[in-house]
């Protein structure tokens, strides 16, 4: 009789486990380095990310480097979602203006650039240029100039969203086929696409929230099936609509600041709600 009732105790625990690991409770891990900061600054701007390393069910948290500091208390630092697998990694190289106990600054759109670097026995060799040019756009070693900086609250995991549309396949697909529409994509009408899935970005002082839209499109045509992956940026209001000038096909996903810049723009960004 005990053996039973520990072979259905270590049954019931299997499945918890199981069950705990395809809720995504083990994906998602909490940053626990020596660098909230670091890793809130790059949270804050960065388009394409996930907040955590992951390979097939095995996930970790970001690698983060500290490369350079100045005088004013600005730091030069790396950010990575990949691990040491082959000869080149894709890295952020990111730049802090500073930061207190609780919240972390940052020149919002011009802070990071995403590079391909060498990597030389496990340690990761960057284009001299490009780290002299990302200086040069923070105002490295000169006073820091608060007018320009953002901040963002100190935090241990990438912060998710509110708007549950945002969530919704239908809502989007019924927002990616306008956008196809308004392109002339839909030149064949077998031609379909489809929404893979929707990652927070960041959200504004009025409650907007801008999001990462992953699709896939399909495009028949002479006898031949053509298959695309896009991506979109959009912003929602608060009561969870995302109207047509607050939607943009993103360029280069891993340096997308013109993209930021430009929805931004067109949605009134961080300005009051009519």
């Amino acid at each position: 009789m005990r053996n039973i009732r520990l072979r259905i105790s270590a049954l019931f625990l299997v499945l918890v486990l199981s069950l705990l690991m395809f809720s995504g409770c083990f994906r998602i891990p909490e940053y626990k380095g020596p660098n909230p900061e670091l890793c809130s600054v790059a949270w804050a701007n960065l388009v394409d990310v996930r907040g955590y390393c992951s390979d097939g069910e095995l996930s970790g948290p970001p690698t983060i480097e500290i490369l350079q500091t100045d005088t004013y208390g600005r730091v030069l630092f790396s950010y990575s979602e990949e691990y040491y697998y082959s000869e080149k990694k894709g890295v952020y190289l990111l730049v802090m203006q500073g930061c207190d106990e609780s919240n972390a600054s940052y020149y919002p759109d011009d802070c990071y650039y995403h590079v391909s670097a060498d990597v030389v026995d496990y340690k990761c060799v960057y284009d001299t240029d490009i780290i002299e040019t990302l200086k040069l756009i923070n105002d490295w070693e000169k006073p820091m100039d608060t007018s320009k900086c953002e901040s963002t609250a100190i935090v241990t995991r990438k912060p998710e969203g509110d708007i549950k549309n945002a969530e919704s396949d239908s809502y989007l697909e019924e927002i990616v086929e306008r956008y196809y529409k308004r392109t002339d994509k839909y030149v064949d009408p077998r031609n379909i696409s489809f929404v893979r899935l929707s990652r927070f970005v960041m959200k504004d002082d009025y409650g907007r929230e801008m999001y990462i839209v992953y699709t896939n499109f399909e495009e028949y045509g002479n006898k031949v099936e053509i298959y695309y992956s896009y991506k979109f940026l959009m912003v929602f209001t608060p009561d969870g609509n995302c109207h047509e000038e607050s939607v943009t096909l993103m360029n280069d996903p891993n340096n997308a600041q013109n993209d930021v810049k430009q929805i931004k723009e067109m949605c009134g960004w961080n300005t009051p709600i009519d």
